[in-house]
């Protein structure tokens, strides 16, 4: 069991990665009839996605539960699993909005989404005004699987 402890990041960190992965090829499939790649094209840019940004982004989504997991070690009372649910929730959220929002976002803007999603934050009422109901239905399930294949997996890898 304790070994299982000390690495329960490292089981956090490749899903995440695999996470990051899933979302870049996805966002590659849905936009293929914008954007035309190669299959070399497409590799390079999962290739050069996984350095310069998702194993960033994975480690810095990991700090908090390291330090949780590290302070908590000594504690008895209630799990490490249950002190972190909240926060996996609120990452899942986050993460799975991020990679949904720039994929649907990118068939309509062709550019990637950066501090522009801001402006609609402000003023929402704009961002549904060009698609149908079914369409928006249909993103907001997967936005919800794609959270839930974020936080279940990050809670089942952490341990009691």
């Amino acid at each position: 069991m304790k070994q299982y402890r000390l690495h329960f990041l490292e089981y956090l960190f490749c899903h995440l990665l695999l996470v990051f992965f899933a979302g870049r090829v996805f966002f590659m499939l849905y936009n293929r009839h914008v954007e035309t790649l190669t299959l070399a094209d497409g590799l390079g840019a999962c290739w050069e996605g996984l350095f310069q940004h998702d194993i960033h982004v994975a480690a810095l989504l990991l700090i908090f539960p390291a330090l949780v997991a590290h302070f908590t070690s000594r504690q008895t009372g209630k799990s490490l699993r249950c002190r972190l649910a909240p926060y996996y929730i609120l990452m899942g959220v986050f993460c799975g909005a991020v990679i949904l929002a720039d994929t649907v976002m990118y068939e309509f803007w062709q550019f990637k989404l950066s501090a522009v999603v801001l402006s609609y934050a402000a003023s929402p009422e704009g961002a549904s005004n060009s698609v149908s109901l079914w369409f928006i239905l249909v993103r907001v399930l997967v936005a919800l699987l794609l959270m839930l294949w974020i936080v279940v997996p990050c809670l089942w890898l952490t341990p009691k």
